[in-house]
């Protein structure tokens, strides 16, 4: 028995080669471009803001942070408490040092405070708009929140709008008190305001209660559709009842198109005007969220509620997420684990593709009546929306998303689990063939040998054959193929505080005209004041594969478990 330990230490660096061989190699991380060496808390953990906004204006970048409720004397066990305010403040740092190879200007910089808002009232909903190029932000909505001021037994509901005015790319880099105005509007009625929205001079709310989806303001009509004077709007909802969590996504808009309606009839003649008629109904997407006690049970989405529940445990309702591209026609939507993408094309072809779930076109209101007296079927309208879902492949499905960034092109994603990780993820233009890879494990090798890999993948070397073979259809192919999200990189985070958590990330492109390559950054700012740039072009050195790269990617593990083999083998040769 005195070779007991060195086959116990044989056979386990054979069943660690094993596990090496079999192991999902790495993703790669980004390269990092710039991390300042300052670490100063903007906050204390009594202090820590509710909701954080990153902006970039200028050659600055602007931390917004905002809390819901400040102040001693709070009074109320409803949804607005007597007492209590809103507090808005703003910091900037130079944003150019972060994407240049200056250093030295970048080390001596730190946060500089902005301004510092006190509202009336608390504030229970906040919102940001997409941005991209500052010229294309400029005179547009940066931060859209709503605080409630109780004046004795009434109560106001009040809407602040955050906006960089025209002109402002002038004085950014000098004053920076002048660049963000704001301005306070009453909305209208007194029930509870649910969720607020700004997109192109309009803002969108939903109350709770409310016999009405939604309602809208329009204060300078320059809405965004193909069809003219059209207000299209997707909307996310959440419900929660003891067995399940539901969430329900719907595409309602108003287009309508003159059409001739009898004299004596008002009602018709007030719905044949362009944009003001009924709401109609363009898609609705539900999904369901179960957990059973059992711990064999399958936990996930089906698109269906099970006929038979048992009983279930109450599960906390997630935050409900959306980013949108900067013209908005590309909408990601986190739900728990997974995401949903809707884009907006007007190309037909892909109707009947994987890239989409429906199977129809939207059409428009009837033009009148066919000899029966029946209504005719209204034109199709020549666009369509793609729904498609991804699913994170990090730790299983367990990862639950709680923070999500899209970039102005609607190519890029990245997503911020509650393992202070960042996933992100590419497509079309951003995801080049030569592009950062994830080297293949043995096990997708072997799916590739035997043609049973990921069908988009698949697509890739088929696309350019049917391109130089003239096939029609190669086109169709290569547009679905940009619109397939592809998971390329992750920054991995740590548990146990190593690592400070992530408060905000912001996504900027870079690229100049006359450039060969694309330059689009990652910005994140982390709790403890830092702040790192990312090129999402470029990765760090990558760790060898094979036993190698197992044993230095988790050589705390192994280090332990050799210590205590080492140790029982040293025991042995004393005594013998």
């Amino acid at each position: 028995m005195q070779w007991r330990a060195i086959i116990v230490l044989l056979v386990g660096f054979s069943f660690i080669y094993a596990i090496s061989l079999l192991q999902d190699n790495p993703y790669p991380q980004p390269r990092l471009v710039r991390a300042t060496s300052d670490s100063r808390p903007l906050f204390t953990r009594s202090t820590k803001p509710s909701e954080f906004f990153l902006s970039i204006v200028g050659d600055h970048l602007y931390l917004t942070a905002t809390w819901f409720e400040v102040g001693v004397a709070k009074r109320g066990g409803t949804q607005i408490k007597a007492g209590a305010k809103g507090y808005v403040r703003q910091f900037r740092r130079p944003f150019a040092p972060l994407i240049t190879a200056d250093q030295g200007i970048l080390d001596d910089n730190i946060w500089e405070d902005m301004f510092a808002h006190n509202l009336d009232g608390p504030i229970s909903r906040t919102t940001s708009s997409p941005s991209g190029d500052p010229a294309h932000q400029l005179s547009d909505a940066y931060l859209t929140l709503v605080y409630h001021v109780i004046n004795g037994e009434e109560v106001t509901h009040m809407a602040r709008v955050y906006f960089v005015p025209k002109g402002a790319e002038d004085t950014a880099n000098a004053d920076a008190a002048s660049v963000f105005h704001y301005r306070d509007f009453i909305l209208p009625g007194t029930t509870w305001i649910d969720s607020i929205a700004w997109y192109n001079d309009s803002v969108i709310y939903s109350r709770d209660p409310d016999e009405v989806r939604f309602r809208a303001l329009t204060f300078n009509p320059k809405l965004f559709e193909s069809h003219p004077n059209t207000l299209r709007v997707v909307s996310a909802e959440i419900f929660q009842t003891s067995e399940r969590v539901s969430f329900t996504i719907t595409i309602v808009d108003n287009a309508t198109i003159p059409v001739t309606g009898s004299e004596d009839n008002d009602v018709e003649q007030q719905t044949t005007i362009p944009g003001q008629g009924v709401w109609r109904q363009r898609e609705r997407i539900s999904k369901y969220y179960n957990q059973e006690y059992e711990p064999n049970e399958f936990i996930g989405f089906v698109d269906y509620p099970s006929p038979y529940l048992r009983e279930h445990t109450r599960l906390s309702v997630p935050k409900l997420i959306i980013a949108s591209s900067l013209s908005s026609t590309s909408v990601i939507i986190p739900i728990n684990y997974m995401f949903l993408t809707l884009d907006y094309t007007t190309d037909l072809s892909l109707i009947n593709t994987i890239a989409t779930t429906g199977k129809h076109l939207y059409r428009d209101d009837s033009p009148g009546k066919d000899p029966t007296g029946d209504d005719l079927p209204g034109p199709a309208l020549p666009e369509l929306y793609l729904c498609s879902e991804q699913l994170p492949m990090v730790e299983g499905n367990d990862v639950q998303i709680t923070g999500v960034e899209l970039n102005a092109e609607g190519s890029i994603a990245t997503l911020r689990t509650q393992y202070n990780d960042i996933v992100i993820y590419k497509r079309g233009s951003a995801d080049p063939l030569d592009g950062p890879r994830r080297l293949p494990s043995v096990w997708e090798l072997l799916d590739e040998q035997l043609d049973i890999g990921d069908p988009v993948d698949a697509l890739a070397g088929s696309i350019r054959r049917r391109i130089e073979a003239g096939d029609p259809s190669a086109r169709t192919l290569e547009a679905v193929k940009a619109l397939q999200w592809r998971l390329r990189m992750m920054i991995k985070g740590e548990w146990g505080g190593v690592i400070p958590n992530v408060l905000a990330m912001k996504l900027w492109n870079a690229t100049k005209p006359g450039d060969a390559f694309p330059s689009n950054y990652l910005i994140v700012v982390r709790s403890d004041g830092s702040v790192a740039s990312y090129l999402l072009e470029s990765t760090e050195p990558k760790l060898a594969v094979g036993l190698l790269g197992f044993v230095l990617r988790k050589w705390e593990i192994h280090f332990r478990a050799g210590v205590a083999v080492l140790n029982d083998i040293c025991d042995r040769v004393c005594n013998w």
